[in-house]
């Protein structure tokens, strides 16, 4: 037997034909449909596995929900039914990503014994205590939001937003023109597939999309339309290099056998590696939840590619009854090699540097003018940090566990100069759990702009046991005034 119930309680009368609608009745209504369909599968599934199952016509759920509420034992029930045990299955709203939640107990109607019981949102994964996952499909890009699409523009931009988005300080209209995904790679019949920077929910334009490929930082500068979302561009670049990568069925094959998924070599993925798929669902209308849930199936890698690879879908290993089409992949679902642990980023204040090149020393008057130089330091210093908060408060809320790390530094006793003391600062970082680090230089263009260098660089053990900084794992530049910084 299937039970729907709500935790919203009900004010109304419905139940008793009251014409007052409750506030709640959308959510009570989706709840009940869901626990007929729940009712339906798990007793199809039952017999499909060969379990004997009192015959549905002898169910009379007036009576049994009667029963139960006067007080009838579960073995008055049984013996009105002739029947050993009871599967009891309740509905409820989701705590998490899913439809709904699933509570379900066996009892043994001759003791009254629970033998069974378990409860848990439909088949919600458990991401809880491991790195936060980020999509890897499709290619950024500016794009002009259709006019059929403005009344979803605002879900295209995280409100408010994960990472800041230059907007005049009269208005906080989001713009027309906005970084995001392009999934054209994406087999599909309801039109070009996109998606926020931060997001994974797709949206999608029946007409053609006014699209402007984004390869580099230059070209996020060199367009006025998106000038002000560099740091939006700088924090997707490095939320990549940090965050566990997820991937998205590109196609599947005809026979259904196989798939094509974004996930390739550069994303660690072997031949042989399993792969779980997630779906996107929406939860009843009046309830919290949605999103993607972990579906019972699993990919088997055959080939790999770069950055994607052909996988064989297995079966879910509870029997034929259990593998319907419900639960089969399709195009646009999610997919996840690996579950990692937390890998927490030091955040180093980027160096102060004079002018890099004679043209740089003239435009900036580093060496005609001790006043300009000195504010140009002071403009500097308050660049990196506003820069480095910037960074770490985007990064945080992105899911990247980032710290700040103060450099060590040393004197040098014949010149009194402070040295960066490379070892000492990669160290105590390290020691926190760091394998990563975040720093760059900023070095001045002219007496008003800035080159800010920023780099992702790996702490690397040496054999002497100290720790210093290693391979470049990504790294930007980008011309930024003190007024402005990078935003």
């Amino acid at each position: 037997k299937s039970q729907g119930s709500s935790k919203r309680k009900s004010e109304g009368n419905w139940e008793t034909g009251s014409t007052k609608r409750d506030p709640n009745r959308d959510l009570a209504d989706a709840l009940r449909k869901l626990s007929r369909q729940a009712e339906d599968k798990l007793y199809a599934r039952l017999v499909d596995m060969g379990l004997p199952v009192v015959e549905r016509e002898q169910l009379d759920e007036v009576e049994v929900e009667r029963q139960l509420r006067t007080g009838g034992s579960e073995r008055d029930l049984a013996d009105r039914l002739d029947a050993t045990h009871i599967l009891v299955a309740e509905i409820d709203e989701p705590e998490g990503p899913g439809r709904f939640r699933l509570s379900m107990r066996l009892i043994d109607v001759r003791t009254g014994q629970v033998l069974w019981a378990a409860n848990g949102d439909e088949t919600a994964p458990k991401t809880d205590g491991y790195n936060k996952f980020i999509l890897n499909s499709g290619r950024i890009a500016r794009v002009k939001v259709p006019k059929e699409a403005q009344d979803a523009k605002a879900k295209l931009v995280e409100n408010p937003p994960l990472v800041s988005i230059g907007m005049a300080a009269a208005s906080a209209k989001t713009p027309d023109d906005l970084l995001v995904i392009v999934e054209d790679d994406v087999a599909s019949s309801s039109g070009t597939m996109y998606r926020p920077l931060f997001g994974n929910e797709p949206f999608y334009a029946t007409a053609p999309l006014d699209v402007t490929p984004i390869d580099t930082i230059d070209a996020v500068q060199r367009d006025v339309k998106i000038r002000d979302q560099l740091m939006r561009y700088v924090s997707w670049k490095l939320a990549l290099e940090c965050l566990t990568p997820a991937g998205r069925i590109l196609k599947v094959e005809s026979d259904g056998q196989s798939v094509l998924a974004s996930l390739g070599g550069a994303h660690g993925v072997k031949r042989g590696d399993t792969l779980r798929v997630m779906q996107r669902t929406e939860a009843p209308a009046g309830a919290s939840g949605g999103g993607e849930v972990l579906l019972p199936v699993s990919l088997k890698v055959a080939e790999v590619y770069e950055n994607h690879c052909r996988a064989i879908v297995g079966r879910s290993g509870l029997g034929e009854a259990w593998n319907d089409d419900e639960y089969r992949p399709g195009s646009g679902d999610l997919v996840v090699s690996r579950f990692d642990e937390p890998r927490p980023i030091a955040v180093f204040p980027a160096v102060i540097a004079k002018p890099q090149t004679p043209k740089a020393d003239r435009e900036s008057k580093w060496n005609e003018s001790p006043g300009l130089r000195g504010k140009s330091v002071s403009a500097m210093v308050s660049l990196r940090d506003n820069m480095n908060g910037q960074l770490q408060d985007s990064l945080s809320k992105l899911g990247v566990s980032v710290f700040g790390e103060k450099p060590v530094y040393h004197v040098d006793k014949s010149t009194k100069i402070p040295e960066f003391d490379e070892a000492a600062t990669c160290g105590t970082a390290y020691d926190k759990g760091a394998r990563l680090a975040i720093g760059g230089i900023i070095t001045p263009v002219d007496t008003t702009k800035y080159q800010f260098e920023i780099k992702l660089i790996r702490l690397q053990p040496q054999p002497d046991g100290a720790v210093k900084l290693g391979e470049v794992v990504y790294s930007d530049r980008a011309i930024v005034t003190s007024e402005r910084g990078l935003r």
